[in-house]
């Protein structure tokens, strides 16, 4: 019979009376690295992590998400530091630090949340983030990561460079922060700013308010005397409370501007996690990556990658590993093979390229026309369409804002070219034109709940379908959300996690399109670049733009 010796014997009493005196949360650390390590110790030289593939795109875990439901059943924080902490919570490595691994490989990590008070959480709900660098060749890398729902995460990642790497993770939104920001737009309540419509007939004005959900309207003016604007926004939902002088009709819409109907509904525990922001764990991860004798590259590639115009636009939709990185601070993108920069204005001869969305994609307008020009342009901050023709390769740029609801500050803005909508000018496309179309909604979405975005990308859809089966000579492309590390306006509830939760949307509504409609990630370009604003910087812009002519050419 087996007999264990006596240095083992003492351990095991020593486990036993610490479970004992603590309870079983002092063994969970132990507990959760151990049964990882069980579970994760299989990370052979493969392409794809099994894991990886487990979860469909059609789960909101893809994209690390939790749904309204389920934020909602918790109420408003009352004790900080029963919230996820970046100071206390641990990464481990599945095979541990000292592993080696090789070029190629997939490392699997895994994120233990503990609170402020030192104790391990058991739910999910809280929105982590990771990124992997080799500092010394300027290399870095997003990484995956899925929410296990019990208080731990999943981290995988590829191995693309010899030498150490090092494995930085962000704790981005609180469980509580993310149950915020879904009360603080939830259907059940008023919202906390709208926009005024401004009603204009010669000398008579009166103000009034407007909001894009007809239902949430009739709770705001408690009264179903109301315009339907509909019409003018060219069949995007908007709706106005009506005009109470003789003179004044819905027809005598002319400006808009943004109002605040009352504080936003924080508590002190709110307040506080609010001021945190997306913070950096503490905990250094470095793993060691040794060359394969077959290597020849700087960097891990796993084969010849097909033509951009060859690729399955379906994967764009369903694959979860990173669809580039970067190298000395240019984007690689491992998607596709691209067309050589130098090409891209030759391939977009005879062609019209339609920007269609909000300022962000206002960037990439700039961004295209000094590629023509060879100098940089004057930038202006506008929402009125902006134009820009090339005589020697027949090709016009254009930007244009999306419909209302855009918010234009405290200031009366005539509304000029924020009537028409995406839809409608994609329903306007000739038969024959030859063109690129990228469309987009975001910023001006981050204020409303997730259904408003939801309901006009249905719309746009409808256009994209019926133009696909008139126009075989165009190309449909969807500028997917970025990061960023800072809120605009310094408002936590305009930050990026609804981004997370339009691509899930995005999703389920071009279904059947998936094929047909290439998705630009740009969720990847932006968190390995650590983007801070909501308007990306020019170097992440151009490397956005450089993933969408990719798939133009």
């Amino acid at each position: 019979m087996y007999r264990m010796s006596s240095w083992k014997i003492v351990v095991s009493l020593c486990i036993t009376v610490i479970a004992i005196l603590c309870g079983h949360r002092c063994l969970s650390l132990y507990t959760i690295s151990r049964s990882f390590e069980e579970e994760r110790t299989v990370v052979t030289n493969t392409k794809y992590s099994s894991y990886l593939t487990s979860i469909n795109a059609s789960d909101p875990k893809f994209y690390n998400i939790l749904l309204e439901e389920e934020a909602l059943r918790y109420g408003p924080c009352v004790n900080e530091s029963y919230a996820a902490s970046a100071k206390n919570s641990k990464v481990i490595i599945s095979g541990g630090t000292k592993k080696e691994y090789q070029h190629g490989d997939v490392v699997v990590a895994s994120i233990i949340v503990y609170d402020g008070n030192g104790k391990r959480k058991f739910t999910g709900g809280d929105l982590f983030r990771a990124i992997v660098e080799n500092k010394h060749l300027q290399a870095s890398a997003p990484c995956v990561v899925y929410d296990n729902s019990d208080g731990t995460h999943t981290i995988t990642f590829t191995a693309m460079w010899t030498g150490p790497l090092l494995l930085t993770v962000y704790l981005s939104y609180t469980r509580e922060i993310v149950t915020f920001i879904y009360r603080l737009k939830s259907l059940k309540y008023p919202p906390y700013e709208i926009l005024l419509g401004k009603f204009m007939n010669g000398h008579e004005s009166e103000s009034a308010r407007c909001y894009p959900a007809e239902f949430t309207l009739e709770k705001i003016i408690k009264t179903k005397s109301y315009c339907h604007m509909t019409s003018k926004t060219y069949d995007m939902p908007y709706f106005c409370e009506k005009p109470l002088k003789q003179h004044l009709s819905c027809q005598n819409w002319t400006a808009a501007k943004l109002h605040r109907v009352r504080s936003m509904p924080t508590s002190p525990c709110e307040n506080s996690l609010i001021k945190r922001g997306q913070q950096k764990l503490e905990q250094v991860v470095y793993i060691n990556v040794t060359r394969k004798k077959t290597d020849t590259g700087l960097y891990f590639t796993n084969e010849p990658l097909k033509r951009c115009s060859d690729y399955n636009l379906s994967l764009l939709w369903n694959t979860a590993t990173p669809s580039g990185f970067s190298l000395q601070n240019k984007w690689i993108y491992t998607r596709c093979q691209c067309l050589n920069e130098s090409l891209y204005k030759s391939c977009l001869t005879n062609k019209k390229i339609y920007l269609l969305g909000d300022s962000t994609l206002r960037q990439w307008y700039y961004n295209i026309i000094d590629r023509f020009k060879n100098r940089p342009s004057g930038r202006k901050v506008v929402h009125t369409q902006l134009s820009y023709f090339n005589k020697e390769y027949n090709t016009r740029v254009m930007w244009s804002p999306h419909s209302m609801p855009i918010f234009l500050l405290y200031q009366w803005t005539s509304l000029r070219d924020t009537l028409y909508s995406i839809s409608r000018r994609i329903d306007n496309i000739p038969q024959e034109e030859h063109a690129v179309v990228v469309f987009q909604l975001y910023m001006h979405m981050l204020r409303y709940h997730h259904s408003v975005f939801q309901r006009r990308m249905e719309i746009i859809r409808n256009s994209v379908e019926k133009c696909l089966k008139r126009n075989k000579n165009i190309v449909f492309m969807i500028k997917s959300p970025h990061t960023f590390f800072e809120p605009t306006f310094d408002n936590l509830a305009l930050g990026d996690y609804p981004g997370n939760v339009f691509s899930y949307i995005l999703y389920e509504v071009f279904q059947g399109l998936h094929d047909k409609v290439v998705l630009l990630n740009n969720r990847d370009i932006s968190l390995t670049y650590l983007n801070k604003n909501a308007h990306p910087s020019e170097s992440i812009v151009n490397a956005m733009v450089n993933q969408m002519l990719c798939h133009a050419c």
